[in-house]
């Protein structure tokens, strides 16, 4: 039986590459600890970020974010994160799909969990930063995507870019 035999009695098709679509090609992450905030308005690096080289034009890239302890600490204060993707390193670029992903809080010193998600397609082979950025909503107020203090002082973000066959 041919591989295209094969792949269609499992309900799979390979791609112009060969490779089956929506199979996973490569996963690259990365983490931080401490604590990113911010009190200016301009979105600026986390200091989250991942290179990933896709194997193929074709392919699509899942971006997957996530904070152990994001901060907000004024009433009616939004912290915004956008991931960017760029060619030029760390907070290269510009942001990707429709987020921002925007939160607001009623009351001072709120900490949460945060998760975000895009899938990304970048039509290209070559390497791509993707790149967690934040911003304050209001100036002189203070936010941010991980925060490390007080009891929160293990908090972890993460972030996994999955190259998948397209």
């Amino acid at each position: 039986m041919s591989q295209a035999a094969n792949l269609a009695a499992l309900g799979s098709t390979a791609n112009a590459n060969g490779a089956i679509t929506g199979s996973v090609l490569q996963v690259v992450n990365a983490s931080i600890t401490g604590d990113t905030s911010v009190t200016s308005i301009g979105y600026v690096s986390t200091g989250l970020y991942a290179t990933i080289t896709p194997k193929f034009s074709t392919s699509k890239i899942v971006v997957l974010v996530n904070s152990g302890c994001s901060y907000c600490g004024s009433s009616g204060v939004f912290l915004n994160v956008q991931i960017w993707k760029g060619t030029s390193g760390q907070g290269s670029g510009s942001v990707i799909g429709s987020n921002p992903a925007v939160a607001t809080f009623g009351s001072n010193n709120t900490f949460f969990p945060s998760e975000y998600s895009v899938v990304d397609t970048p039509a290209s082979t070559s390497a791509l930063t993707y790149t967690v950025m934040q911003q304050v909503s209001t100036g002189g107020n203070r936010v941010g995507f991980l925060y490390s203090g007080g009891s929160y002082t293990n908090a972890q973000a993460n972030i996994i870019l999955m190259e998948i066959a397209a």
